[in-house]
């Protein structure tokens, strides 16, 4: 597969792409298929149509999948172990604590947002979302009541960043 060239134009092969991803998603949202299901599907259907050889589709998948499948679940693996760290280490409780003191608690869902959005800039989504779902259920967990609103909003840049929460405070 190294020095394979595809027969199509460049054209073609973004027509072909750019099918894809819109078959993905109606696959996904409209017919409810599992995003992983839908996923290698859409791809093998994608590798016919580009014109891989039938007897390399295999291992273009299995690489493709490999290394971003590996990447993204270290990404996720640290970031989850951080933020568990941050949990039980009390950091997310000191943390959720200042928060609170500087923007006041009407204010706590704002302060979780900018500090999700600083915080999670250097690195994806998913990583940034584990370190700082501890602390977004610290503050959740304070609330009046003792359980809180709880309402997540993801996904401010393209990378992914952000994260807010209802009503709730630690002071």
């Amino acid at each position: 597969m190294e020095n394979w060239v595809s027969p199509l134009s460049t054209g073609g092969l973004l027509s072909i792409a750019v099918g894809a991803v819109a078959v993905l998603l109606v696959a996904i949202i409209r017919f409810k298929v599992h995003p992983l299901l839908a996923l290698i599907v859409v791809s093998a259907v994608t590798a016919f149509a580009a014109r891989i050889p039938p007897g390399a589709v295999l291992d273009v998948l299995v690489e493709g999948f490999g290394t971003t499948l590996g990447e993204v679940a270290l990404l996720v693996g640290l970031g989850a172990m951080f933020g568990r760290l941050a949990e039980t280490s009390g950091a997310a409780r000191a943390l959720s604590d200042a928060l609170v003191a500087r923007f006041t608690e009407q204010r706590a869902p704002l302060a979780l947002g900018v500090v999700s959005l600083l915080f999670g800039f250097p690195i994806f989504f998913d990583a940034a979302f584990m370190v700082m779902l501890p602390i977004i259920f610290t503050i959740a967990r304070c609330g009046p009541g003792g359980g809180g609103e709880v309402g997540a909003s993801a996904g401010v840049r393209g990378d992914g960043v952000g994260a807010a929460v209802g009503r709730g405070c630690c002071g």
